[in-house]
């Protein structure tokens, strides 16, 4: 296998994962020959220069084009070639050479996504787990809430239900013993009624015989009749309500929140934002 071909074995097209073969000079973008053709199609104030791929195009240096990019500068983090570190620019700067410096960051990018791909993606997978468990948990814990807040609904409309059957006896009892002393006050207002007219019966015939003897045997009814008996006292009720609450729920009941504690199995594995930040 010919050195340009190994070199792009390991670079891929930064559009999709097949293995480069231009570069674009003015947008520096890496393309393999599909994904060049798409890019050629774009619309870009600078242009588009399709070069073919190799190590030397990307190190050429951008002030001195016939040079490559052999040095890397630390303190202002870009390739450079000798002529620039000739100068002043970079004549004091801290440098290294380009090789090394490439191996680094060759060797640094596969270990990252090494651990990318078999550690940390595994870590947020195990975590997605955790949350579809937490899911399932909390949906669980509303329903137990809401059975639990129907089932205080049902005890409060038995308790106010058998309060109202109570209340509603003792109003039947008032109301019978009202209706009671009055029908026993009508039935004496009767009999006294009855009286009367017996007695005027009575008088009606004695003054019919014209007979002497009864006449004068006469006595008068006329004031025990004109008695009224005294009428008895009865009690009548009314129903007095209590006033609802303004915050019925401060009677009824209320929600209590509380943290809902967060555990993934793999949280140990995973530096969170704070720790990646700091």
């Amino acid at each position: 296998m010919a050195a340009k071909d190994r070199a792009q074995h390991f670079i891929m097209c930064e559009k999709c994962q097949r293995p480069v073969e231009f570069t674009c000079v003015p947008c520096e973008i890496k393309l393999c020959g599909e994904c060049s053709l798409n890019h050629m199609r774009t619309k870009s104030k600078r242009g588009h220069e399709l070069r073919e791929y190799s190590r030397s195009l990307t190190q050429q240096c951008d002030i001195h084009p016939s040079s490559t990019c052999d040095v890397y500068c630390k303190s202002c983090s870009v390739p450079v070639c000798s002529e620039c570190v000739a100068t002043n620019e970079h004549k004091l700067h801290d440098l290294s050479s380009m090789s090394l410096i490439t191996t680094f960051f060759e060797t640094l990018i596969k270990e990252e996504s090494n651990e990318l791909q078999t550690k940390v993606k595994g870590n947020f997978e195990q975590c997605i787990q955790d949350i579809k468990s937490n899911l399932s948990t909390v949906s669980k814990h509303f329903a137990g809430v809401r059975q639990t807040l129907k089932l205080w609904g049902k005890k409060w409309h038995r308790e106010i239900t058998s309060l109202e059957e109570s209340l509603g006896k003792e109003l039947k009892d008032a109301e019978d013993e009202a209706l009671r002393t009055l029908n026993e006050e009508r039935a004496l207002m009767e009999s006294k009624i009855q009286d009367i007219n017996e007695s005027i019966k009575k008088y009606e015939e004695l003054q019919a015989s014209e007979n002497p003897k009864l006449l004068v045997k006469f006595q008068s009814k006329l004031d025990k009749l004109s008695e009224i008996p005294t009428l008895r006292n009865f009690c009548v009720v009314n129903f007095i309500s209590t006033e609802l609450p303004t915050d019925l729920r401060k009677v009824f009941g209320n929600f209590k929140s509380f943290i809902w504690p967060v555990e993934f199995s793999s949280l140990s594995k995973i530096r969170t934002s704070k720790e990646s930040k700091a």
